[in-house]
């Protein structure tokens, strides 16, 4: 059978639609899932633009989170079922591992993929890239459980598990991650939140929820504002999702001293270095990664879910109206002009 599929063949262009690629008989360790939609991140923007370092895999398919039904798996297959509804994510969670994938066409040209690829009618995944997603979370939303909310609430599942109610917590950074780990911090009840962006309308917006401070750094400097803010004391916590080096050195140096902690959950381009004072570093500041808010697929989108349907985590104004995969380079243009904090397409 053949289906549908945005292709990167060059860096900084647009991606190509091909509608001639072979699903292959599966492996043991596999399974086919036919999408409903998929999302876009800033990451795949970065490989598109080629700010991932040398892509020896060109052509290949890209996207790394995304909602369908199981409709084919190998024999070793148990963790799910044909018919289950599922989220396909980068992140790991139970079941058989697996890797790379390369896609025959009808012309008999050869496009990789990787262990996720949902930028597709169809994908071939391992099992354990997949968790089952209820029947409440509606499906243009659960793409976001593929990345974006795990890397952000995870940060407060897993990093910052257990710290007071009261700490001071910055946020820099609005997009899928950053308003992720602020509707995680409403949803555990956190109060001193400070949400630095660029974004006016993002910002008037949160703080139409509640937010309790908000600094727009194109006009303000966040530095200041938050000293001015917490008195010359600092953040507790900082985290930082906006994929830049600058970013992240500044929210490193928001944290207070002898405590305070940044943890980072974006990856800048290929090559870029944080500076950072080492002074600070002897004073007891802590600066970390987050790969995927250290989640663990089958054991923490369980709890987010349970998060939505109690009504306690918020979903709305996470994404766009969904594109079709034929609009996909108008919705990565959006996402790269920041006019969606999540675009999402309909397969």
């Amino acid at each position: 059978m053949k289906f549908k599929a945005a292709v990167l063949y060059k860096h900084k262009k647009p991606l190509i639609i091909r509608e001639d690629l072979i699903i292959p008989k599966l492996e043991d360790n596999q399974i086919l899932v036919k999408l409903a939609f998929t999302g876009i991140c800033k990451s795949q923007i970065m490989e598109i633009d080629g700010k991932r370092g040398f892509d020896k895999y060109l052509p290949h398919l890209l996207g790394h989170e995304g909602v369908g039904t199981i409709v084919d798996k190998g024999r070793k297959i148990s963790k799910v079922k044909i018919n289950n509804r599922v989220v396909v994510s980068w992140i790991k969670g139970k079941g058989l591992d697996g890797g790379g994938m390369k896609y025959k066409c009808s012309n008999g040209d050869i496009i990789n993929a990787g262990p996720v690829c949902t930028f597709a009618e169809f994908c071939i995944i391992p099992e354990n890239r997949c968790v089952k997603i209820p029947k409440y979370i509606e499906s243009n939303i659960a793409p976001l459980f593929g990345c974006a909310l795990p890397t952000g609430a995870g940060i407060f599942l897993n990093q910052l598990k257990n710290i007071p109610k009261d700490s001071i917590i910055g946020i820099f950074g609005i997009g899928g991650i950053g308003l992720s780990s602020y509707r995680m911090a409403k949803a555990l009840k956190f109060k001193k939140v400070i949400l630095v962006d660029i974004e006016e309308h993002k910002l008037k917006q949160l703080k139409k929820e509640g937010a309790w401070h908000t600094i727009n750094v194109s006009k303000q400097d966040a530095y200041a504002i938050i000293m001015k803010i917490t008195k010359n004391y600092g953040l507790d916590y900082a985290i930082e999702s906006t994929g830049t080096v600058d970013v992240i050195s500044k929210a490193f140096e928001c944290v207070k001293k002898f405590g305070g902690k940044c943890i980072f959950a974006s990856h800048p381009e290929f090559g870029k270095k944080i500076k950072l004072d080492p002074f600070d570093l002897i004073s007891g500041k802590q600066i970390f990664g987050s790969w995927g808010g250290d989640v663990y697929l089958d054991k923490d989108i369980p709890k987010l879910t349970k998060l939505v349907k109690e009504k306690k985590l918020n979903l709305a104004n996470f994404t766009s109206k969904p594109f079709s995969l034929c609009e996909i380079n108008k919705a990565i243009s959006l996402l790269k002009k920041r006019k969606v904090n999540r675009a999402i397409v309909k397969l």
